[in-house]
């Protein structure tokens, strides 16, 4: 399959958002090491960072999306950066793409952007290379189940919830060095959501939410960054 032509598949997934079909029972939760790709509709493993000594807040996300009508998996990533000073905030995207997950040692893939563990040991470093992020993450901590397990319920579905909940951070932003604590969550099941699904395709704008001040925004599907201006 060529790449330009899963944009289209997604399109057409996305609009369809049919009912998932896929058990999963909460009742038989996996162990809290279990941080690699699953066969289930919706999974996705994120990284935030609250930095207020450095003045900035910042959020990767990978989102691996299957559903039985198209052939591969498909992956869509985001990142943020808040400047917590002036407001500015940095949004990159990654529309939805191919891309590779292994575990262990964990190594998330989409395009130019990873996520890679240094070894196989759940407390192994890993390295986070994002548009402007370039990151080491030391756990701190073990890996752990967040209470009870998983989110959700049987009517919206249900999505396990596991995560390192801190991570020693070092490296840089936008070629700024910079230091602190960040936290990696892993979720996946067969909780589906329209909306996150249209948001994060692109096919349909995200609620309308407030500005802050000199808000700026980019996409890497766009040749140049486009500045919103606040109301």
């Amino acid at each position: 399959m060529r790449l330009k032509v899963i944009p289209v598949l997604a399109a057409l997934l996305l609009s369809g958002c049919t009912p998932v079909q896929t058990v999963v029972n909460p009742a038989q939760l996996p162990p809290a090491t279990d941080f690699g790709a699953h066969a289930n509709p919706m999974e996705w493993w994120y990284v935030s960072a609250y930095l207020p000594a450095e003045g900035l807040a910042l959020h990767w996300a990978q989102f691996r999306v299957q559903d039985s009508r198209v052939p591969v998996p498909l992956m869509i990533s985001h990142v943020a950066v808040t400047d917590l000073r002036t407001g500015q905030v940095t949004f990159l995207e990654q529309p939805a793409g191919t891309g590779e997950v292994t575990s262990p040692p964990l190594r998330v893939r989409q395009g130019a952007w990873t996520l890679t563990q240094a070894g196989p040991e759940p407390t192994a470093p890993l390295s986070l290379k994002a548009g402007p992020l370039d990151l080491t993450l030391t756990p701190v901590k073990g890996p752990v189940l967040h209470p009870p397990g998983y989110s959700g319920s049987a009517d919206t579905g249900v999505l396990f919830y596991q995560g390192i909940t801190r991570l020693d951070l070092t490296g840089t932003v936008n070629g700024r060095a910079l230091r602190g604590q960040a936290w990696l969550d892993h979720q996946w099941g067969n909780h589906t959501d329209c909306r996150l699904f249209r948001q994060q395709s692109g096919t349909s704008p995200p609620r309308p939410a407030p500005r802050p001040k000199g808000r700026f925004s980019a996409s890497l599907r766009n040749s140049s960054p486009t500045r919103i201006r606040s109301a």
